[in-house]
C-alpha cells in the first residue's frame, strides 16, 4: 500500500494576519496553521519542510514580513527504522562522519520528499550540529562526508572548492570503450528546464564551464562495462552527462541513458566508491561497498573475477 502526500499548504503574510511584523517565522506558522502544535512547526522547520517565498527555511528565528508567502509541506511518510538501519558509518571522529548513502535516498530534503532524506536521517542519530558538506544524486549511492563543526565545514568547503578532495566513482555503462583510460574535457551547462538537463559541448561558452573527468576501463562484457571515475571538477551532474558524449551512457540512468532490453536496472548505476580528504590534523581516505543492487548488476553481467577486482 502506498500513502500519497498531503498537499503543500500556503499562506500570505498581510498585516491583516493580525500578527506583529516582523515575527519570527514559527511563530507566525503556529498562528497561521492552529491545527500544528509548536513542537510539529519545528520538526517541519528541522527536515526542511517549510518554505519562504519558494525557498527552504530551517531557521526558526527568520523573521517574516508583509508580503512573504510560507508554506508547509507535510508527509504521511516518517522515516522508519528500516530506513535508518541502512545506513553504514564508514568513518567517524569528533570532526567528521562519513557515511555510505543508500541508493534512491535524497540527500536532502526537495519540495517532493520533505522528511526521509539522508541528513535528516543522520541529524536524528547523531544530533543537528552535522553540516553537510557535497552532495551525491538521489540515486547515487556511496561515500558521503558530514562535518560536525562550522570551522571544519568550512575547512572541507575550501578543499571541495580548491579540487584538493579526491573523489572515485564506479560506474556500469552500455557500450565497450575503444579505450583503457581517457581523461575527458567538456564544458556544461548548468542544469536546465523541468527535467534538469545538463549538456555537454566541446568548446566554451558564456554558459558553460569546464568539465575535466578521468575514465578507467576496469572490465567489459559483450554490452556494459566498468568505469572507474575521477573527477577532477565537481559540477551537476558531471560523471553522467560526460559518459553519454563518449557513447556510453550509464545503465539505468533515466536523463542520460539508453534502455535496452539487455539489460536494465531501476535506477542509475552510479556509486561513489572512495573519498580522501584532508582535516585539520589527519588525512582521511574512506572506501565505500558497493550497494546490494550494484553488486548484484556486476556479478550478473561481468567475468568472474571483476568482484576481486573490486574488493582491492
Amino acid at each position: 500500500m502506498t500513502t500519497s502526500m498531503p498537499p503543500p499548504l500556503k499562506h500570505k503574510i498581510t498585516n491583516d494576519n493580525a500578527i506583529p511584523l516582523p515575527a519570527r517565522i514559527d511563530k507566525a506558522l503556529v498562528y497561521l496553521f492552529p491545527h500544528f502544535s509548536r513542537r510539529a512547526i519545528r520538526r517541519f522547520l528541522d527536515v526542511g519542510g517549510v518554505y519562504l517565498n519558494r525557498k527552504r527555511v530551517r531557521i526558526a528565528s527568520r523573521q517574516v514580513h508583509s508580503g512573504d508567502e510560507v508554506e508547509i509541506i507535510p508527509t504521511t511518510t516518517p522515516p522508519t527504522l528500516e530506513q535508518s538501519a541502512v545506513i553504514t558509518t564508514l568513518y567517524e571522529d569528533e570532526q567528521v562522519i562519513v557515511v555510505n548513502k543508500p541508493p534512491c535516498l535524497p540527500t536532502q530534503a526537495t519540495r517532493a520528499q520533505a522528511v526521509i532524506h539522508l541528513t535528516g536521517l543522520l541529524q536524528r542519530q547523531h544530533g543537528h550540529g552535522l553540516r553537510l558538506i557535497h552532495r551525491l544524486d538521489q540515486e547515487t549511492s556511496g561515500a558521503i562526508v558530514y562535518a560536525k563543526s562550522q570551522a571544519v565545514a568550512r575547512f572541507l568547503a575550501e578543499q571541495f572548492k580548491d579540487q584538493q578532495v579526491r573523489k572515485t566513482y564506479l560506474a556500469l555503462v552500455y557500450g565497450i570503450p575503444h579505450w583503457q583510460q581517457h581523461l575527458c574535457r567538456s564544458y556544461l551547462t548548468p542544469i536546465r528546464g523541468s527535467v534538469g538537463l545538463v549538456h555537454a559541448y566541446a568548446q566554451p561558452s558564456k554558459q558553460t564551464k569546464l568539465a575535466i573527468t578521468r575514465f578507467t576501463l576496469l572490465a567489459c562484457s559483450q554490452s556494459v562495462a566498468l568505469i572507474k571515475c575521477e573527477p577532477h571538477t565537481g559540477r551537476s551532474h558531471q560523471i553522467r552527462v560526460q559518459l553519454q558524449s563518449l557513447g556510453l551512457p550509464i545503465v539505468g540512468d533515466k536523463k542520460y541513458g539508453d534502455n535496452r532490453p539487455d539489460v536494465r536496472a531501476p535506477r542509475h548505476m552510479l556509486h561513489a566508491s572512495q573519498l580522501a580528504c584532508k582535516l585539520p590534523h589527519r588525512q582521511v581516505l574512506v572506501q565505500a561497498p558497493l550497494a546490494a543492487d550494484f553488486q548484484a548488476q556486476v556479478e550478473r553481467h561481468l567475468p568472474m573475477h571483476t568482484t576481486a577486482l573490486l574488493h582491492k
